[in-house]
């Protein structure tokens, strides 16, 4: 439980002190332009290094109680996934079992990194595909394992995350500034999925 609190806490740590930095900085235009396009890339590799518990999560890797594991899932990471852990889990495991076959339902990692991939990834093309991909597959594979399948159950999840993202650039807007609240979600369209392709291809 130790483990798996510091884990879970430390990326947070790291972006709260992000915010202190956007919070301690004047309303001077420049410097803040310059931070907002350093701080999407700083948030969005914490923000990796705190969703990657998901893909633990998928394996019950959280704690020893699978109901546990599937609320902390749901509860903490959702709303920074937008995939509900179940669903995810569907998938998840025939990705493993047909890795690089016919048959594999995470395919990104297929793509090689080069600069085509790299400006989609940054423009909201990579974004777009991530979730039509994704929309398909829970539907296709949760139709196959449980005799139905549901768009309103996968876009219920993105949703989620969408509301609790508003929620939270709102918050920073309101507490902090409107430099930090655009950074924040610069960094969910832009920069996280291109943190993503990176991830995805690098780690397979």
């Amino acid at each position: 439980r130790t483990k798996l609190l510091y884990g879970l806490s430390t990326p947070w740590v790291f972006i709260f002190f992000g915010f202190s930095v956007f919070s301690l900085l004047e309303e001077k235009i420049l410097i803040n332009i310059f931070l907002s396009v350093f701080g999407a890339f700083y948030f969005s590799f914490w923000k990796k290094a705190y969703v990657s518990y998901f893909h633990e999560a998928a394996h019950y890797n959280l704690s020893k109680s699978r109901k546990i594991n599937d609320t902390i899932a749901t509860v903490f990471l959702t709303p920074f996934v937008g995939l509900w852990i179940n669903s995810y889990r569907l998938h998840h495991w025939e990705h493993h079992e047909h890795l690089g076959e016919d048959g594999d339902t995470e395919t990104s990692y297929v793509t090689p990194i080069n600069l085509k991939n790299l400006f989609q990834s940054l423009f909201i093309v990579y974004l777009i595909k991530t979730v039509l991909r994704y929309s398909f597959v829970a539907q296709v594979t949760e139709r196959r394992k449980t005799k139905h399948g549901s768009l309103i159950k996968f876009f219920s999840g993105v949703g989620l995350m969408l509301v609790c993202q508003g929620m939270i650039a709102v918050a920073l807007f309101k507490f902090v500034n409107g430099y930090l609240a655009a950074t924040w979600l610069f960094s969910m369209v832009i920069t996280d999925p291109f943190l993503e392709k990176l991830r995805q291809t690098l780690e397979h």
